[in-house]
């Protein structure tokens, strides 16, 4: 059976939402995958499976929970189809209202996720610590205008 109509039974199997099968093929077509065998096809959709459910997640407290993604150069996060990079250090007046939390793989502490002051948090939010030090704003990735005064410390902006 060829990889496309493995995928599609896969998808049948799980009652998987369009939606959800295109998000598959384009994590195969990522992976490298044209013709992925069903064990490939079936880690991918696993995958997936958990980044759709962890960043779907809402808190007691009303906040999201965000998935976080091991990346080679760094790690990112992920709400819905929305997902953020680091961009550069944050000071307090960037700080807005609190909207998520995640935790860091290996990590005890949880991070928190803020709006940022003067931005549409569809596009760039604050990410820090319970104390807020060290904060940092994520840019989600599709963004490439940028706020005056904001100058990215890393190399993938």
């Amino acid at each position: 059976m060829g990889g496309n109509r493995k995928i599609v039974m896969i998808m049948m199997n799980r009652k998987m939402t369009a939606l959800g099968a295109v998000f598959l093929a384009g994590q195969l077509l990522l992976a490298g995958c044209s013709q992925p065998t069903e064990k490939q096809a079936e880690s991918e959709l696993s995958s997936a499976i958990s980044v759709m459910d962890a960043s779907s997640q809402q808190t007691e407290d009303g906040l999201v929970t965000y998935a976080v993604l091991e990346n080679a150069d760094t790690d990112s996060i992920k709400n819905g189809n929305l997902e953020y990079v680091p961009f550069c250090d944050a000071n307090e007046d960037l700080i807005g209202k609190e909207i998520g939390k995640f935790k860091f793989p290996g990590q005890d502490d949880e991070h928190y996720v803020y709006e940022m002051n003067g931005q549409p948090s569809d596009q760039w939010v604050v990410v820090a610590a319970a104390d807020k030090k060290d904060a940092q704003v994520y840019r989600e990735m599709q963004v490439t205008d940028y706020p005056e005064g904001l100058v990215s410390d890393y190399p993938w902006n």
